[in-house]
This record gives structure tokens, sequence and C-alpha cells, in this order.
């Protein structure tokens, strides 16, 4: 029984399994359940906010204010993040492969994804500070992606600003404030059971690819099958 039990924390933890059966499972269940699919259209922000959920459980509230403490280190990073790797990308991109640096420059002008924190925790980063990012870019993100992308290439790109706001509530502060109140009121309950944290965290975060790969199922076909795949693919490897 123990050794089943490993085993499948085993293969819930291994992140390259998780991801590719969820490709898979996301092409197939995008080409023979389409309706399925559409009548779950927020089933990837649930799994994203799960996601931040399981990673603010294990976040001290006392981290994260010393990670915001940092202001001179933070700026830096931030800067680099939203305004330096933008630039650097599209320009890079337009010598190697023109065709390309727009929709780099597009990915690189992001802010930090809100799954950070917990990749963060999967590359023995720190996770507070990865959640001190995610806020500050994605705060900052309506503001600066079309400034960047208008100086840089001299497109316009119309931002949401209050979609933006209402998807960092749904996914980030709602989840971590939950989190806060829980870990302070069940804190012994969830220290005994944070050792499935990952395995269920690796989890979400394959439903979550599942997910966005089964709305858009013959893209993803399409790319594989396209003879410029293997220049996205390697492109993607070196600039990020």
């Amino acid at each position: 029984m123990i050794a089943l039990h490993n085993l499948i924390l085993k293969i819930t933890e291994s992140h390259f399994f998780v991801i590719a059966v969820s490709i898979v499972l996301g092409v197939y269940l995008g080409f023979q359940f389409p309706d399925f699919v559409q009548a779950y259209p927020n089933t990837a922000l649930m799994a994203l906010s799960g996601i931040f959920f399981l990673s603010s459980l294990k976040i001290e509230l006392k981290k994260v204010l010393e990670a915001l403490s940092d202001k001179v280190m933070l700026l830096v990073v931030v800067i680099f993040m939203l305004l330096v790797l933008p630039f650097g990308v599209y320009y890079a991109t337009s010598l190697l492969y023109p065709a390309l640096a727009v929709s780099f420059l597009l990915l690189a002008a992001m802010p930090s994804g809100m799954t950070a924190p917990f990749l963060s925790e999967m590359a023995g980063g720190k996770q507070n500070l990865a959640l001190v990012l995610t806020v500050i870019t994605s705060l900052l993100a309506p503001i600066t992606v079309p400034l960047v992308v208008y100086l840089a290439a001299g497109e316009v790109v119309n931002v949401d600003f209050i979609g933006m706001f209402e998807l960092l509530a749904k996914a980030i502060f709602i989840p971590f404030i939950l989190a806060q109140l829980i870990k302070k009121i069940f804190k012994r309950t969830v220290q005994r059971v944070s050792f499935t944290f990952k395995s269920l965290s690796t989890i979400l975060f394959g439903i979550l690819i599942l997910f966005v790969v089964a709305k858009r199922p013959h893209e993803v076909i399409g790319l594989l099958q396209g003879g410029e795949s293997l220049t996205y693919i390697i492109g993607l490897l070196i600039l990020f």
C-alpha cells in the first residue's frame, strides 16, 4: 500500500509526464467532445486559482512582506522583465527570424505567469518572491505592454483594464486571502496534509494545459505538423 502511494505521488509530481499526457488528452478531448469543452469555459481559470491557492498555503505573509521591503531589487527586476527583456527579445528575433518578432515581443512583454509561485517551487526558488513579482508585473502590464509594443513594433494593443483586474482578483487576490485565513484557522490540518500540495498542484497544472489545448486542437496539430514548428520550439527554448 505504501509502495502504491509512493508511486502515485511520484507520477503526479512528474511534471513532464503530466504535461505530455495533458496535451494528448487535450487534443483528443477537443476533437471528440468540443461541446463538453465549450460547456466549461472557466475550467482553466479555476485550475489556475487552485494552483495559486495551494501555493499560497505554503507562503508565509511575513516572507511576502520581507520580499516587498527590498524595493531596489524589485525595481530592477520589474524594469528588466517588463521593458529590457521585451526589447531585447524583439530585436534579437528581428535579426534571426523577422516573421516571429512581434509574436515573441508580445510573449516577452507579458507579466509573470500566475503559476510562477508553483513553478518556482518546482525549480527550488523563492515562492514568496515569485508571488510578489507576479502581482506587481500583472498590475503594471496593462500599461507597459501597449507601450512596449507601440515603441518597438509601432503596433497598437488594446487592453481591457477592468477585465485584467477581475482576472487578478479571481486568480490571485481571492485565493491568497482565502489561503491565509484557512491557514490561520486550521494551521495543524494544513501542515498535516501539506505533503499532497505539490501533487495536487501538478494535477491542476495538467488540467489547465488540457483545457487550453482542448479549446484549440486544430492549431496544436497544425503547429506540430507545420514546417515552422521546429523554429518556434527552438526560438522559445533559446529566448525563454
